[in-house]
């Protein structure tokens, strides 16, 4: 294997962009870390490898700690290989590189394919930004896990990457727009994180596919269901696509359709492909597990959760003074609070998971009140067992930022208003 360290490439002029601007030939077993590509726009297809590639075959080639930044790209593709993959072959290649478009046409792999892309991993962050003020906010679209826009053959890929853009957004392809008796894609996993501003008001937003231009098929293609609320394609169920509970995809057991000649399946950890199980990125994606509870998710928790445990691998959330807290260094702990959301976040090897979760505790019953007055005591009592009391004895409304207890309370002297509420850790 060969290594390129350092490169820079300044990309405003140029029709394609990349270590090769178009390629001919075959590349085989070749890293690229620690690069940037930065431009203004005005290139057509831009890739840390390649910007164009007509029909040649791309073997074995990484990407690790690097970013393209593309601010303008009028009509630019951006991929982590390749910019426009036009009828090529791009197999056993990874890219664990942030790819930022300014404008449009952000890929894990490759933005366009019209080829062939087959046993290759994203780890790297894909998303459109509004990096400057040319492009409207409601204009920016399309970032896609392992391809941005798909005509093409997508076979045993896995995204773990975060992926996001205001609208058509997809866990493994932003968008298709083949024909309807093609298979959009075989053999797929998508475990990482998605976000849309959904601009378009039309739900353009998939784990597997974010927009359907064309109806294709799809096959064998899977996700966590229980990380976010996004369907399989387009805002809905599609044949083919199939969401299942982190249990089950981190029961160890092989999935159908997942050849196990290309992927592991380890108990409490996500799908691998082999080709890549030893990439800190790749480790990243599969250990970052949290085990929510069959019927909650991440959106919808009712309980505390198991945080998977490995080392290097370190949980925490973004506020921590609310409604969860990391306890142990495994545990999601939930309690009452006024502010029910948090992000909770993995972090191994410099690579980061951020999980949006949000509290939906079970509805306690109003508390009663009894007064003893030989003993001047004031019991609270509920239906539900093992619940909090918050009151107060000004006649304001309590919260559960309001004086606690368990146990009877002993009021003051004189004309005093009692409210209480209850609350219930977990």
């Amino acid at each position: 294997d060969h290594t390129i360290s350092g490169l820079y490439v300044n990309a405003d002029k140029d029709e394609y962009t990349g270590l090769f601007g178009a390629l001919y030939g075959e590349v085989s077993n070749l890293n690229i870390k620690d690069s940037y590509i930065l431009g203004d726009g005005g290139n057509d297809a831009t890739g840390f490898l390649v910007g164009y590639i007509k029909c040649p075959v791309i073997n074995n080639c990484h990407i690790s700690n690097s970013h393209i930044d593309i601010a303008t790209n009028t009509s630019s593709n951006i991929g982590g290989i390749a910019g426009y993959n036009e009828k090529g072959l791009i197999r056993d290649c990874y890219n664990a590189g942030k790819i930022t478009a300014g404008y449009f046409n952000a890929g894990g792999i490759a933005a366009c394919n019209r080829g062939t892309i087959e046993n290759c991993q994203n780890d790297g962050e894909v998303g459109v930004e509004q990096i400057n003020s040319t492009y409207a906010w409601s204009k920016l679209n399309a970032a896609g896990g392992i391809v941005e826009t798909n005509f093409g053959t997508l076979k045993n890929v896995l995204n773990t990457g975060y992926v996001h853009a205001p609208k058509y957004v997809g866990g493994i392809q932003a968008w298709f727009n083949g024909n309807v008796t093609q298979v959009m894609q075989s053999a797929a996993v998508n475990v990482g994180m998605l976000w849309t501003a959904n601009t378009d008001d039309a739900n353009t937003i998939g784990n597997i596919i974010g927009k359907l231009y064309k109806k294709g098929i799809l096959e064998t293609s899977y996700y966590d269901r229980q990380l976010s609320t996004f369907s399989t394609a387009h805002g809905a169920e599609y044949a083919g696509g199939f969401g299942l509970t982190t249990a089950e995809l981190t029961s160890g057991k092989p999935l159908e359709g997942l050849d196990t000649a290309y992927w592991s399946f380890e108990k409490g950890k996500y799908p691998t492909l082999k080709t890549f199980a030893d990439e800190p990125g790749a480790k990243a994606g599969a250990l970052s597990v949290a085990f929510f509870n069959t019927n909650s998710r991440a959106d919808s928790i009712k309980t505390d959760i198991s945080l998977n445990t490995a080392e290097g691998l370190v949980w925490s959330v973004v506020s921590g003074t609310d409604a969860f807290a990391v306890k142990d260094g495994n545990t999601l702990s939930m309690d009452a609070a006024p502010v029910l959301t948090d992000t909770l976040v993995a972090t191994y090897a410099g690579f980061v998971k951020r999980i949006p979760v949000a509290a939906v505790p079970d509805t306690v019953p109003q508390p009663s009140i009894a007064y003893d007055v030989t003993t001047n005591a004031l019991t609270f009592s509920d239906e539900m067992d093992g619940v909090t009391y918050y009151y107060t004895f000004d006649g304001s409304e309590p919260t559960t930022g309001s004086t606690s207890t368990t146990e009877p309370v002993f009021p003051p002297k004189g004309s005093i208003t009692v409210k209480v509420i209850a609350a219930k850790h977990n």
